[in-house]
């Protein structure tokens, strides 16, 4: 049975996607959570910034132990600075698994949603067994649709899930390697 002191780190050029820890939460909310520009983007619960990232917090900590994967934190590799969180999502009564990934707004537009979800994509293949991945997205956020296209995702459908209008991807590991050779 996975621990949370068993989450690996996973380190790229600019990043480093580490465990989520319990004094995350107070910034990670206003980061992300409490900022209008970001969560016009995510679907979820109409609570406070603060209880949805607490909530969050445990959902992502609590998946590891089940499915052996869940969240990070997604920090600057050379400052340690939080930027956000990225990570797998296990949607039961769809039966798929999701990536997942939000990052705060001095963040965006440098690549780094991109960098983050390509390297949780490649866990999910070759650490945690997985052979197929979906990503949802609010059809407006074009970036984001970037993001899951750039490292390999195909759209699939618009459905309405979680209450919202989402465009529907999904990829398996070929499609990952096909992309990352790409680029």
């Amino acid at each position: 049975m996975m621990t949370s002191s068993d989450v690996p780190t996973i380190e790229t050029a600019r990043l480093r996607l580490r465990p989520l820890h319990e004094d995350d939460i107070p910034g990670w909310a206003r980061l992300i959570y409490a900022d209008p520009d970001v969560v016009r983007y995510l679907p979820g619960p109409n609570v406070t910034s603060l209880e949805r990232t607490e909530r969050l917090y445990r959902h992502f900590t609590d998946l590891w132990p089940r499915h052996g994967f869940g969240g990070w934190a997604v920090t600057d590799r050379d400052s340690g600075d939080f930027l956000g969180q990225a990570g797998l999502n296990h949607i039961a009564d769809l039966k798929e698994t999701e990536i997942d990934y939000a990052l705060a707004k001095h963040a965006w537009g440098r690549g780094l949603a991109t960098e983050a979800a390509s390297a949780v994509a490649r866990f999910a293949f070759e650490s945690a067994g997985l052979t197929r991945l979906i990503g949802f997205v609010i059809p407006e956020n074009v970036a984001s649709r970037r993001v899951l296209e750039r490292i390999g995702f195909a759209y699939e459908c618009d459905m309405h899930y979680w209450g919202v209008d989402l465009a529907r991807y999904g990829m398996s590991p070929e499609q990952l390697d096909a992309a990352t050779e790409s680029r």
